[in-house]
């Protein structure tokens, strides 16, 4: 991962669907808080932010991005639903809503450099319908300019369908093991420096779009 210049802020959306229930989610909880604390350790406090969303059949943000100085890692958790099952993965959910993240947080904000972290143990249960939102996904600028990243959990690299290849553009450089992930973040040299304002402003326009 390159050095940063300028504004950064990290997305970090995480499979928790039947699959993931156990070992899986805690170590999904564990590594990222410990990505957090290399995060910390950089010193940039209103110039790195951190935002966490979870996905199963659909997306769901659990804490909007804000400077990495006030942040917790949400407890990413595994449940069944009303009727007792385990939901399923789908990419079709989370390329929807994923899109109308980017596109309302940061396709008017071209200074940012944004990075998404994709964590998830497997393959998919879509057949063809995550088209759409991947399709639109791909039209937004801010997606396409992102530097993008599979922390996959287990040996699946080579059963990725292309839905979910298609995320990093096909680079296989960019799946990684989950238990690496702590070491991308603390490879990034955090040079960015900024005032208390740009994180008091900044933390303003994110509460207008994405809410506490």
């Amino acid at each position: 991962m390159e050095r940063l210049a300028g504004q950064a802020t990290f997305l970090f959306i995480a499979d928790t669907s039947g699959s993931m229930y156990g070992e899986k989610i805690s170590a999904v909880n564990a590594t990222l808080a410990e990505c957090m604390n290399e995060m910390r350790s950089a010193g940039n406090a209103g110039r790195v932010r951190a935002g966490f969303a979870a996905f199963d059949e659909r997306m769901k943000v659990l804490s909007a991005p804000q400077d990495v100085a006030g942040i917790s890692v949400p407890d990413y958790r595994t449940e069944p639903a009303a009727d007792g099952f385990y939901p399923l993965t789908s990419c079709a959910g989370l390329y929807r809503e994923l899109y109308r993240w980017v596109k309302d947080g940061f396709a008017k904000n071209p200074e940012e450099k944004l990075y998404l972290f994709l964590i998830t143990d497997g393959k998919p249960s879509d057949a063809g319908e995550e088209r759409d939102g991947l399709e639109l996904l791909k039209h937004e600028a801010a997606f396409r300019e992102a530097e993008k990243y599979i922390a996959l959990i287990g040996n699946q690299k080579s059963a990725l369908p292309d839905t979910v290849l298609e995320f990093v553009n096909y680079r296989m450089d960019r799946i990684i093991q989950l238990k690496d992930l702590p070491g991308e973040i603390a490879g990034v040299k955090m040079t960015l420096g900024g005032g208390r304002a740009d994180a008091d402003d900044r933390n303003a326009f994110y509460e207008s779009i994405f809410g506490r």
